[in-house]
């Protein structure tokens, strides 16, 4: 493979990459979404980082993993 073919694929997934990394994360997208302590964040954007337990939610649940705080409501 050429060296100008090798950086166009190369710039192509780092642009896939990036394009991915840029999409809004929801309540709808966490194990949040049915938790008693998450607050509304279809008009506050920012409230999906945090809750009535976390200023700042842990790295792993806004990451899409589980939460040691996590109460779900019916």
């Amino acid at each position: 493979m050429s060296a100008k073919k090798s950086s166009d694929k190369s710039m192509k997934q780092r642009i896939a990459s990036e394009a991915r990394a840029c999409v809004r994360i929801t309540n709808n997208d966490l194990v949040c979404k049915d938790c008693g302590y998450r607050f509304p964040d279809n008009k506050v954007f920012g409230n999906t980082a945090r809750c009535k337990k976390f200023t700042l939610k842990p790295t792993k649940v806004l990451g899409g993993g589980s939460c040691d705080e996590y109460l779900k409501v019916r």
